[in-house]
């Protein structure tokens, strides 16, 4: 589940970026139909609620665990 979270979270920014290099300017524009700053504060916020770097952590701690188990 670690992972699922960490990826998905990577991920969206990955998406929303590449829309941003389909729409060009316009994706960067707040008045205009195709404005994707909205999405973008959403994709960052999504890596930062789910706390990246403490996940990342926590798999260290448990790959550790199952290596000297």
């Amino acid at each position: 589940m670690n992972n699922l979270k960490l990826t998905s979270s990577q991920q969206v920014i990955d998406v929303v970026m590449r829309a941003m290099m389909i729409c060009g300017i316009a994706g960067y524009r707040n008045d205009s139909k195709l404005t994707l700053g909205r999405h973008l504060r959403d994709a960052t916020g999504a890596a930062l609620m789910v706390n990246n770097d403490r996940i990342l952590g926590q798999n260290a701690t448990m790959h550790v665990g199952l290596r000297e188990a």
